[in-house]
């Protein structure tokens, strides 16, 4: 682990974080710890492979972003990084030298949403990575987007976060929480005050949101690939969102194409926007073992057809398929010693989920782990291999107690490993510093 080296002040630049991901990366250390301080981000914080930012307590590690353009942090080339236990807190210096610290004056979409047209930074932007996380951080009074999973983020994690607020919020891709990668899991966070969470583009598919708590519309935006599931999230509409919102929306204009089919399962939707409160029947998708799917049209696709009057977001989602014995189609667990999201790949023609990947836990490990065998996986094969491809352990060597693998790596240096059950390739990271 790389600390921080803070001032006599009690506060520290990005330099000295910059300096010290680095360090951790020409070192081989895991983590580079923040601890409670005021930091300035005066400069972009860029993430390194293997490394992560872990801060002492969210309340505690407050990062100001002072910068006016580019990202506060990215993840761009830097599989198995991730951010920890901190907050991002919009502090922007102005071209006059000023500083602007205080809340959007707009809460929603507007006609003129980009009061700070000067501000355009991205708070947290991970992109061409896979395996990366943001775990327990609070994105506050972003200047654009609060979080965005570009087109090349796949298999990342997004877990107890708190989005709120952003200064532009008006079109042509402004104020989201942006999904437009793949296999990527968004559990337990929280999103307000901005214009979309918005799931959107060709490279959008396979993405679970899952137990979210969201005073947000969730939107299929324009031109997913589909396969993206919405399972047991609370959406809830303030009062004061404008009444163009729905809970679950398909495409917003006519400039928008609809992409492909979406499921819905078991989510709580209300509409405090609208008078009288009301669920249409294609958004009340909390009926318990029904799944539904959508959006069935797209607001250009229907002007095209003659049919704009007949469009309408609540009925475009429609109970489809029956759910899974299970009663749930996502059903992987998350932590922060296990980034890789276990994502259902989807629902067959019969709406039965298919074979899930084996959860691989702890990971990073010292001695030992685990691999959780889902239900319907009896047949195993399990081969280790290091990262120069050559087999060090093999199933025999390997210990099953009921659905679960237990493999001794003590005798294994440090370093990058890769475990194959059957299809499935989970990469392991053997850290014997963790003892």
């Amino acid at each position: 682990m790389v600390a921080v080296n803070l001032k006599a002040s009690g506060t520290a630049s990005t330099t000295e974080i910059q300096k010290a991901i680095k360090a951790a990366k020409n070192t081989k250390k895991r983590w580079v710890w923040l601890p409670n301080a005021r930091y300035f981000v005066n400069a972009p914080i860029k993430m390194e492979p293997n490394v992560a930012l872990l801060g002492q307590s969210k309340s505690g590690v407050v990062l100001l972003m002072r910068l006016t353009s580019g990202n506060a942090i990215s993840m761009f080339k830097d599989d198995n990084s991730g951010v920890s236990r901190l907050t991002l807190l919009g502090s922007y210096r102005m071209h006059d030298d000023s500083i602007l610290d205080r809340d959007p004056i707009n809460f929603w979409s507007c006609p003129s949403c980009n009061e700070q047209d000067s501000i355009s930074t991205i708070s947290i932007r991970i992109n061409r990575s896979s395996q990366c996380w943001v775990d327990d951080v609070e994105i506050i009074n972003s200047g654009r987007h609060p979080l965005v999973l570009g087109p090349t983020a796949q298999n990342n994690t997004i877990r107890n976060v708190y989005a709120r607020g952003a200064h532009n919020k008006g079109g042509g891709a402004n104020g989201y929480f942006f999904i437009q990668g793949s296999y990527n899991l968004i559990t337990k966070c929280r999103a307000t005050h901005l214009r979309h969470i918005s799931i959107q583009g060709s490279s959008a598919e396979w993405n679970v949101l899952y137990n979210n708590d969201f005073e947000q519309e969730v939107s299929f935006h324009v031109g997913d690939n589909g396969n993206n599931l919405l399972e047991r999230n609370t959406i809830t509409l303030p009062e004061d969102m404008p009444d163009a919102y729905y809970a679950v929306m398909g495409t917003w204009s006519t400039q928008h194409d609809k992409g492909k089919i979406n499921y819905l399962y078991r989510n709580a939707l209300t509409q405090l926007n609208r008078d009288p409160i009301r669920l249409f029947s294609g958004q009340a998708s909390e009926v318990d073992g029904v799944v539904f799917e959508g959006p069935l049209t797209g607001k250009k696709e229907a002007t095209a057809a003659g049919l704009l009057d007949q469009y309408d977001h609540g009925n475009n989602f429609r109970p489809k398929y029956k759910a899974p014995t299970s009663r749930s189609i996502y059903t992987g667990k998350y932590s922060l010693t296990t980034q890789t999201p276990v994502v259902t790949v989807g629902l067959d023609n019969k709406g039965v989920a298919s074979e899930i990947k084996p959860e691989v836990y702890p990971n990073p490990s010292s001695d030992i782990i685990f691999v959780t065998l889902h239900d319907g996986i009896t047949q195993v094969e399990a081969k280790l291999y290091n990262f120069s491809g050559d087999l060090v352990l093999s199933q025999h060597e390997m210990k099953r107690i009921d659905s679960r693998l237990l493999i001794n790596i003590k005798a294994l240096k440090d370093g990058v490993y890769f475990l194959k059950i059957n299809d499935h390739t989970s990469r392991v990271i053997i850290n014997k510093s963790m003892q």
